[in-house]
C-alpha cells in the first residue's frame, strides 16, 4: 500500500476510534448523572460492538496477506455485522437522547448528548463509506500482464487435444 493510502486509513481508523469514544464518553456521562436509570445499554452496545470491529479488521487484514480465504470472508462478515449493529444501537442511543429529561429529571449535565451523538454518527458513516469511495490499487504487476500481451495459451482438453487461445485482457 502507498503512503497516501496508510495515511488515509489512518485517518479513517481516528475517525472510527473518535466515534467508538464518544460512545464510551456518553456511558461515562449517564453513569455519573443519572446513575439510577437504564439508559446506558444503547451507547454501551454501539461502543463495544465498534470497538470489537477492529478486530475483526485486523483478522481480516491479517487473512488477506496470508491468502486465508475462509478467514478472510468470515471476518469480513463479523465485521459488517458489528458494525451495522454499533451504528444502529448510536442510533438507538441519539432516539433516547430526546428522552433523558422524562426518564431522569434530576440530570445535572453540562453535555450536549445530541451534539456528541450526531457528531459520533456522522463519523461512523464517513469511516465506512469513504474507503468504499476510494479507488483501488492494482493487485496484479503490470509487467507481468504485458508480457502476455497478445501471446496464445494453451488449454488442456480431456480429449488430449489441445485448444489454442488467446489470453483475456482487462483495461
Amino acid at each position: 500500500m502507498t503512503l497516501a493510502g496508510n495515511i488515509f486509513f489512518g485517518i479513517i481508523t481516528v475517525l472510527m476510534v473518535i466515534a467508538v469514544v464518544l460512545q464510551f464518553f456518553i456511558v461515562g456521562e449517564l453513569d455519573e448523572s443519572c446513575p439510577d436509570s437504564n439508559l446506558t445499554t444503547a451507547p454501551t452496545i454501539a461502543g463495544l460492538t465498534l470497538a470489537v470491529s477492529f478486530v475483526t479488521n485486523g483478522l481480516w487484514l491479517f487473512a488477506k496477506k496470508k491468502g486465508l480465504t475462509l478467514v478472510r470472508r468470515t471476518s469480513l462478515l463479523a465485521w459488517v455485522v458489528l458494525v451495522l449493529s454499533g451504528i444502529a444501537a448510536a442510533g438507538a442511543t441519539l432516539g433516547q437522547i430526546q428522552l433523558y429529561d422524562t426518564v431522569c429529571p434530576a440530570m445535572e449535565s453540562e453535555t450536549d448528548f445530541n451534539t456528541a451523538q450526531y457528531i459520533s454518527i456522522v463519523l461512523l458513516i464517513i469511516s465506512v463509506a469513504a474507503p468504499h469511495y476510494r479507488k483501488k490499487e492494482a493487485t496484479v504487476a503490470l509487467a507481468s500482464q504485458e508480457s502476455l500481451v497478445g501471446q496464445p495459451i494453451t488449454l488442456d482438453r480431456p480429449s488430449g487435444a489441445n485448444l489454442l487461445v488467446k489470453p483475456l485482457v482487462f483495461v
